[in-house]
């Protein structure tokens, strides 16, 4: 009798797996930071697009094609203002610069999630977590252009801004 039962339990298979649609999710830590709540509603929406093609084993190859942008109903030029943006403001990171006369494309990862180093990415000033860094302050001293950085993650790494440096 206790033979069958064990024969029942290791031939009993398992119910099959039901496979899950990929969705998107962002932490509430990111939701309510203030880098996030500075954002324009295309960069939010193109946060939103670039997370669904994060698939858990690609951060730092993922892409965004206009044709996707424009599927979408946004513009290549929205798109474009809306990537320097989310650099800016820390919530993504330009691994690879690609360009129509390099022949490939852009990759980008981001910043709240575990890198996958690839071959051909630059991640020598990525910061983890980036938007964590961002205050108005910094928008301030850009003068509200956004892309024109030369600052890691497009924010001041690792230095501290001292306001009263700033003139406001």
């Amino acid at each position: 009798m206790a033979e069958d039962r064990h024969r029942r339990g290791v031939a009993q298979s398992h119910p099959p797996k039901r496979e899950v649609e990929p969705f998107v999710q962002i932490p509430s830590e990111v939701l309510n930071s203030a880098a996030y709540k500075d954002l324009s509603y295309s960069a939010r929406a193109i946060l939103v697009e670039m997370l669904h093609f994060y698939r858990g084993n690609n951060n730092g190859s993922i892409y965004i094609a206009a044709k996707t942008v424009i599927n979408r109903g946004l513009s290549k030029n929205t798109m474009t203002k809306a990537v320097k943006e989310l650099i800016a403001h820390g919530f993504i990171y330009q691994t690879r610069r690609g360009g129509s006369l390099s022949g490939v494309c852009s990759l980008f990862a981001i910043t709240w999630k575990l890198i996958n180093k690839g071959e051909g990415q630059f991640l020598n000033q990525f910061v983890s977590n980036a938007y964590r860094n961002w205050s108005p302050a910094l928008k301030k001293m850009r003068g509200q252009k956004l892309g024109g950085s030369k600052l890691k993650n497009g924010n001041a790494h690792q230095k501290r801004l001292n306001p009263s440096n700033l003139k406001g």
